[in-house]
């Protein structure tokens, strides 16, 4: 009905265009940066303008910014980075101020935790008549900090809460996590799943050979950042154990982090089975190299390479945390273990010994994501 509407408002050349101001940290290759720059593209600019701020990825990051169509957009903020420094918050912060004075935008929308602090407050300052919009890609309030930060990270969030119009969370998970910590009102809350756009999948033969793998009897590859809550500790100790019991495994690695020197030395010295890919932008190819994907982590919100593994009918094996039970129904397209080393080397003996359960699980995430996650469906949903 929205979209009806906004369609007929375009035809009336009295009513501009919604202005959005849209803000995130950084767009570093991942879940938020691939569904902003989905909505950049796809939302229709006769009706919606939207302008993107955003700051500068770490070093050893890659940035996902070049497939965005209209490069005006754009807008990079000096100082605005991952990294905390208080000085340059508040030089942001004033230029958030500034713009949302000089731009007199409709709807704020803020994305991630950093770009929603920093973002919502320069509203609230400006006393800004904005709508204010804020999506949680995943959250912070378990597992990257201490208790006593993560309490003071929730009171924020509460308090933020008071004063955003709409809550978005990418998964059902994620929108349960923050009604349990008391964050935004039903009303205000709901959930807008992904939309990922996805090219086709390759011949896995072909897939290898440009990868430069070696062929094997099974292949999981693992597709993100390379930090502790990613948990890639347990990806090393799996191909211990495959080595250990001379399981022709290999463990693909594509993504780059704080982890990085220190799982490759590791490769080296103990020479196990797995290869180091980078950061990827032919993501198509590795999926299409590998026969799961393997995700290890503590912590989830709606993990885009498990979405797009599973529209190129590649099934995932992952522990059970985050929205992963949004995209993977356990047992019928995917595998979803404890957070337990030996659960998932249990999991990956399985289809070791009856590779067809694999190829049964691709087939039908495949025909589950079309119809969950479809760009159209995503678009509609945000318009």
């Amino acid at each position: 009905m929205m979209s009806l509407n906004l369609k007929k408002m375009s035809q009336d050349k009295k009513i501009k265009p919604i202005k959005v101001m849209r803000i995130i940290a950084r767009m570093n290759v991942g879940g938020p940066a691939i569904q902003i720059t989905t909505m950049l593209n796809g939302l229709p600019k006769e009706t919606i303008n939207q302008q993107l701020y955003f700051g500068s990825c770490s070093p050893g990051e890659a940035e996902y910014i070049t497939d965005i169509h209209d490069q005006n957009r754009l807008h990079r903020i000096p100082g605005f980075s991952r990294k905390i420094s208080f000085l340059r918050e508040f030089n942001v912060l004033f230029f958030f101020m500034r713009a949302i004075r000089s731009e007199r935008p409709d709807i704020i929308h803020t994305h991630t935790a950093k770009a929603g602090f920093l973002g919502r407050i320069a509203a609230i300052l400006t006393l800004s008549k904005a709508k204010r919009v804020h999506t949680f890609h995943g959250h912070v309030l378990t597992g990257y900090f201490s208790p006593t930060v993560s309490r003071a990270y929730g009171l924020l969030e509460r308090i933020l809460a008071r004063y955003t119009d709409v809550i978005i969370s990418v998964g059902e998970q994620v929108q349960k996590d923050l009604a349990e910590w008391g964050i935004g009102s039903t009303k205000k809350r709901r959930v807008i799943y992904p939309g990922i756009p996805i090219g086709e999948k390759l011949d896995k033969f072909k897939a290898e050979a440009e990868l430069g793998i070696d062929h094997c009897r099974l292949t999981l590859a693992f597709i993100g950042r390379l930090t502790p809550i990613k948990r890639i500790d347990r990806i090393t100790e799996l191909a211990r154990l495959c080595k250990k019991n001379s399981l022709d495994v290999q463990f693909i690695l594509a993504g780059e982090g704080t982890e990085f020197q220190s799982v490759q030395k590791l490769i080296e010295s103990e020479k196990l089975p797995i290869q180091l890919l980078g950061w990827r932008s032919d993501i198509e190819r590795v999926l299409s190299a590998a026969d799961a994907l393997l995700l290890t982590s503590d912590n989830e919100g709606t993990p885009i390479a498990s979405i797009q593994a599973s529209l190129l009918g590649v099934p995932t094996i992952s522990t059970n945390v985050g929205s992963l039970s949004d995209i993977v129904i356990n047992g019928k397209t995917g595998i979803l273990t404890s957070t337990s080393v030996q659960d998932l080397y249990q999991e990956i003996l399985k289809v070791y010994d009856d590779p067809k359960v694999l190829e049964e699980l691709g087939a039908a995430a495949r025909t589950f994501a079309q119809q969950k996650f479809s760009v159209k469906r995503f678009l509609e949903e945000y318009e």
